[in-house]
């Protein structure tokens, strides 16, 4: 057990800042149409916001972080969770990519994995 804080940290970056205000409203409306009025653990009202590059929303066992590419690297969460023995769960599957990938791309399949992994802080087109 890594926390008795929440269960799973959900990460996400997107690629402006107006975007990662859209993605943590997204997923406010989303919460609310799937629990219908019913209470979750934490509120979800957000902490931080866009311009400060990290959105938290706290829904108790799950905790969302929305982040500009450089917070993400900067802050390095996955780094930390996987340091003290989180697990990574690949959910490519249920993900859709920033951009259509041709069905006969090769390497397809991998290009819609998340995480940070060959992302320098130089090849950030965001602010820090």
């Amino acid at each position: 057990k890594i926390t008795a804080v929440t269960s799973f940290v959900v990460i996400v970056s997107g690629n402006s800042r107006p975007q990662n205000q859209a993605i943590a409203s997204s997923i406010q409306d989303d919460v609310a149409e799937a629990c219908d009025g019913m209470r979750t653990r934490g509120n979800g009202v957000p902490e931080g916001t866009a311009d400060s590059g990290w959105i938290l929303l706290d829904y108790g066992d799950v905790m969302v972080h929305v982040m500009t590419p450089k917070s993400r690297l900067f802050y390095d969460i996955e780094g930390q969770w996987r340091e003290k023995g989180g697990e990574y769960m690949d959910l490519s599957d249920v993900l859709l990519p920033n951009a259509p990938i041709p069905d006969n791309t090769p390497d397809a399949e991998a290009q819609l994995g998340g995480g940070m992994a060959g992302v320098e802080e130089e090849d950030d087109p965001f602010w820090s």
